[in-house]
């Protein structure tokens, strides 16, 4: 058997061929050794994106749960509050019309709840004569028991408001319009509760003439209803929503 002799070598042709084979054999060995390391690199960085990604979700939903929790307990202060707010306006109510009883039982005064405010209401027709600002006698009683049931209400603003009818007033009035009777009056209704103990600091004054009607000007009946003092009991300031009693705060 002829074997062959790779020149210049000395060496079997085959045996150069043999370790040649085998040199390619390794180097492509450890080419696909490095592809692998290099594929499972890229699968670990897309594993721990993909762990780091959940981890920012369910961090984001418990920041999410805590708001709400947060938000629920707000609610559920804010309904506590509302109720122990009703049941103060209910005893309120209740010991007010109690004290004014025959008061509202002759039709001297009315005592009402409208938009969440408290309003004693008295008609002019018991507290002045037509066209004046003088109170009447009739009227002073009935005042003097009104300003015995506020002074014992604490940490409330009184609002004495003045309303008239859609009547002008004569030519012989001392006022040049409803406006100026309505504010006339409401002050002097003021001034008497100051005279009866009310501290004036809690009170305030405003004339409205005709622009709040309580009832129809095209009757008697509705005129003389319109014809009247509102005593609008404010609500305090922890009855109040945040923005309200800071308005109320810096309003003083």
């Amino acid at each position: 058997m002829r074997s062959f002799v790779a020149a210049g070598t000395g060496r079997p042709a085959i045996g150069i061929f043999l370790t040649a084979l085998g040199t390619l054999t390794a180097g492509c060995g450890e080419s696909a050794q490095r592809r692998h390391d290099a594929a499972l690199q890229a699968q670990l960085a897309a594993d721990q994106q993909k762990a780091n990604q959940e981890a920012a979700r369910a961090q984001a939903l418990q920041a999410q749960l805590q708001t709400r929790a947060a938000e629920s307990q707000t609610l559920q202060q804010r309904v506590e509050q509302l109720r122990k707010v009703a049941e103060e306006r209910a005893r309120l109510y209740n010991q007010l019309t109690k004290q004014l009883e025959a008061m509202i039982s002759a039709g001297n005064v009315t005592v009402e709840m409208r938009h969440g405010e408290m309003v004693v209401a008295l008609p002019n027709d018991v507290l002045f004569d037509s066209g004046r600002t003088e109170i009447k006698p009739v009227g002073k009683k009935a005042l003097i028991q009104v300003a015995a049931a506020l002074k014992v209400v604490p940490e409330r603003r009184f609002d004495v408001s003045g309303h008239t009818d859609s009547v002008p007033l004569k030519l012989t009035s001392r006022y040049r319009n409803n406006w100026e009777l309505s504010g006339a009056r409401a002050l002097a209704v003021l001034e008497f509760l100051v005279e009866q103990g009310v501290d004036e600091h809690r009170l305030a004054t405003e004339g409205h003439a005709d622009t709040l009607p309580a009832a129809d000007n095209t009757s008697e009946k509705g005129r003389r209803l319109n014809r009247r003092i509102e005593i609008v009991l404010e609500p305090k300031l922890d009855e109040l929503p945040e923005e309200l009693r800071a308005f109320r705060q810096n309003r003083g």
